[in-house]
């Protein structure tokens, strides 16, 4: 049953009993038919990998023969986007701070192993960013969750349904919304929030949703934060945001060059 909770519209956090141990959780209610459906299938499709600690799964249950709730367990900090927004990076020993480089440097690593993983299985993930990832119990490690709560806890990210300010050009472009390689454009996007910490809001934050894609196209990209590791940057920049997909490395060529900069 669930004990307490906070309404994010037809999404409810808070915490669930479950014998003698209390979880928090996230819970989406799925009264419409199509969400039920898209739920149903993506769940469908993680349930078949095999157990991974990088990938957070849904549970489904039916509490009444017309109506689902998606439930997520969540540690007790919630979506890392959240977490960042609390932290301060530490850029000298005698700094006071709740991150710190290496820690970012950790969580890049995870990602890409995330994202790894899925790509082994040919999934497409469609929608990686801060919002999507949790903390472990100890806000230690990152793990990937599924996209179906992030429109109700932070709708100002999305522009009809869609994360435009993640997405690569193609993706904005066409009726294409998600594909392998536009996973590798957002995971730069996302490599840029975990070193920003959130502080700049949204990627292109003074660029109008509709003048993204003609921004991409003449040549302009996110701009490096402070403390953001100058390696890593240009990994990012010639590997994820070229302009072409065809230009952009794969996750798992990703993956190796941070192993050989030992960004991990």
């Amino acid at each position: 049953m669930l004990a307490e909770f906070c309404d994010f519209g037809s999404c409810l956090i808070g915490k669930i009993e479950i014998g003698d141990e209390t979880r928090r959780v996230f819970v989406k209610q799925l009264k419409d038919v199509k969400d039920q459906a898209d739920v149903q299938a993506r769940a469908k499709l993680f349930e078949n990998l095999k157990a991974c600690d990088l990938i957070l799964k849904v549970n489904l249950t039916s509490y009444h023969e017309k109506s689902f709730q998606a439930i997520y367990f969540q540690s007790t900090e919630g979506p890392l986007k959240w977490f960042l927004k609390r932290c301060q990076l530490r850029t000298n020993p005698s700094q006071r701070s709740t991150v710190t480089t290496e820690k970012l440097r950790r969580f890049t690593f995870q990602g890409a192993q995330a994202l790894a993983y899925l790509s082994s299985n040919q999934i497409i993930h469609g929608d990686v960013a801060a919002r999507n990832f949790v903390l472990d119990e100890f806000n230690e490690n990152i793990i990937l969750s599924d996209t179906i709560i992030s429109v109700d806890l932070f709708p100002a990210d999305y522009f009809e349904g869609r994360p435009i300010r993640w997405q690569a050009p193609e993706c904005i472009e066409t009726a294409n919304h998600s594909s392998l390689s536009g996973d590798v454009w957002a995971f730069g996007i996302f490599v840029w929030e975990l070193f920003s910490l959130e502080k700049t809001q949204a990627p292109y934050k003074d660029i109008d949703v509709l003048n993204i894609s003609q921004y991409l196209s003449e040549g302009y990209r996110l701009v490096q934060p402070d403390g953001f590791p100058q390696l890593l940057w240009d990994l990012i920049g010639n590997s994820c945001w070229q302009y072409s997909s065809s230009k952009r490395k794969n996750i798992h060529q990703i993956l190796q060059e941070l192993e050989r900069l030992q960004i991990r």
